[in-house]
């Protein structure tokens, strides 16, 4: 196996840290999304380990819910009802608390995560949009309303609005993520590691940075910095399927 072989492996994984902000859309996605999540990198000839197969969609990272656990009303019960896996219930009541007040821009934020976790893409947009409506400069639904761009094929529109995040909140290291992950699926990869270079000066404890990161380099056939990039990233993480990804990749690359 090449490094290449690996690309899709990795990316998965760098998609699949939470965020500190809360659960992640993408966290449950199984081989059903493969057409809405963008992008596969290319495997070559050589065969993926069977135990790794299922881990081949890359993902990008959306930021968790903007309401709080103790918050009150139906966004509470859609906060808890998320958390627990019932996201039918948790778009109902986001919903209700939308017809309760229909100048939340909370509430449209956490429905359209929600959808964007079901996989309901138009219905994610949209509600990104209401919310972009109601708090235009909101860099962290910009955040999602890009990622939901990207995961229906618009990838000019999702680095239009990380863009716009950035502009809102320069320091917003997510956005630097996935403008760097759309980028790099792009082909992109100059723009790319740039983004990458920023987020790791501003967050240089986090592991799935140095692995986004390596896996541009990898991608670019620079096997010595990425080599660097995911042995950082090894001894920065905590997770223990990702440390044993990533030295799979390790072990792998020549």
């Amino acid at each position: 196996m090449t490094v290449m072989a690996l690309l899709p492996i990795l990316w998965a994984c760098a998609g699949s840290t939470a965020d500190q902000n809360g659960p992640e859309p993408d966290r449950r996605a199984d081989s059903s999304d493969a057409g809405q999540d963008g992008p596969v990198r290319a495997l070559d000839s050589y065969p993926v380990p069977p135990d790794e197969c299922l881990c081949s969609v890359a993902k990008p990272r959306p930021a968790g819910l903007k309401a709080a656990a103790n918050s009150a009303g139906p966004l509470a019960q859609g906060i808890r009802a998320f958390r627990s896996g019932d996201l039918k219930t948790a778009v109902g009541e986001f919903g209700a608390a939308i017809e309760a007040d229909p100048d939340s821009a909370m509430a449209y934020f956490d429905r359209g995560t929600t959808f964007l976790e079901i996989g309901e893409l138009d219905l994610a947009a949209a509600d990104f949009d209401g919310a972009l409506e109601r708090e235009p400069n909101d860099p962290v639904t910009h955040l999602n309303r890009g990622i939901a761009a990207y995961r229906q094929g618009a990838g000019e529109e999702a680095i239009a609005h990380f863009d716009a995040a950035l502009s809102l909140r320069g320091d917003y290291g997510l956005a630097l993520w996935n403008r760097g992950f759309v980028l790099s699926m792009r082909d992109e990869f100059g723009q790319a590691l740039r983004d990458f270079d920023a987020v790791i000066l501003l967050e240089p404890d986090s592991a799935i940075n140095y692995l986004g990161r390596g896996i541009v380099h990898a991608d670019m056939r620079d096997l010595g910095k990425a080599r660097a990039d995911f042995e950082v990233a090894l001894a920065l993480n905590t997770d223990p399927d990702l440390t044993r990804r990533i030295q799979t990749a390790l072990d792998w690359m020549p």
